[in-house]
Order: C-alpha cells, then structure tokens, then sequence
C-alpha cells in the first residue's frame, strides 16, 4: 500500500483514502472527476480559440489584403452556384446546442461548412463537404447531453476543430 503525506496534518495516509483518517483533510482523489476535467478542457480552449478568432485582423499585422481580379467566368453560373448551394443559409454560428438540436441537417451542415472555412481547415470544395460533415457530426455528439444544452455553438465547433486536428 503506497503512502503519501496528508497535506493538512502531515501524517502519512493511504492514497486511496477519501479523506485523512486523521484530521478529515480530504484528499486529491475528490477533487473533481475525470470527466468533468475534460469537458472543462475542452470548453477554455474552444473559448481560447473563439476569442483567436474573434480578434483576429490580418491588415494589424501587416499581411496583404487579398484584392479581386475581374477576370471572364469560364462556367455558367448556375454550375458555380450547385457546387456552394449546400453551403447556405447556416445560421446557427452563434446558437445554443438546443438550437443545434433542433436545427435542420441542412443547417448544421452549412454552418459547419463556415466553421471550416474560417479555420482555413480546408480551400476545396470537396475537401470543405468532407471536413463539415465531420465537424457536423462532432458537434452533435460533444453536445448530445442535455446539460449542455445552454453551451454555444460556436465553443463546440472550436473545440470539435482542435480534437479533429483542423487547426
């Protein structure tokens, strides 16, 4: 049985104690669960990285605005169009994972599309189809448990993004 030094009294204690037979000092084992210490990681750094983003300028540090070149299209629009068309009407960047919830697949898919998108997580078409699928179903799942129906959309999405190594 391998002991350790309360921390309260001194007197040495099993470290599988709950608490020091002793002076009652309870030990590290109760301070909080596994689980709860991985949600929680998982919420600072999908805030960490939503604050990033949020605050984020390219022209404060000196890179280039990208400029438009008007050049003739070489496709008819209405195939440019179909391509993107599944990537509209996400409005839920700024929702609750109730709101995700009861979201339409179509929904959650299009601002899943623009999550990948604002990571710069992937540039083609196929590739951004393929990366907010994923992110789609991440996003539910991390957000399944109706306690953490109040969380925003957008911390899931960030966190869902660094587990999925999008970023």
């Amino acid at each position: 049985m391998a002991l350790i030094k309360c921390k309260e009294c001194g007197e040495k204690i099993s470290k599988k104690v709950e608490a020091c037979p002793h002076c009652g000092n309870p030990s590290k084992k109760q301070s909080g669960s596994t689980e709860c210490g991985s949600l929680t990681t998982i919420i600072v750094i999908a805030l960490t990285i939503w604050f990033v983003f949020s605050l984020y300028d390219d022209s404060q540090y000196g890179v280039p605005q990208t400029t438009t070149v008007n050049r003739p299209v070489t496709t008819t629009p209405a195939v440019v169009s179909d391509q993107s068309k599944w990537r509209k009407g996400g409005n839920l960047h700024n929702g609750t994972a109730r709101e995700w919830h009861e979201a339409t697949e179509n929904n959650k898919l299009a601002t899943s599309a623009d999550f990948i998108i604002r990571a710069n997580a992937a540039t083609t078409e196929p590739l951004i189809k393929s990366r907010a699928t994923e992110l789609k179903i991440c996003i539910s799942e991390a957000t399944s448990d109706p306690k953490l129906y109040s969380m925003k959309i957008a911390e899931a999405g960030a966190g869902c993004i660094i587990l999925m190594g999008y970023d």
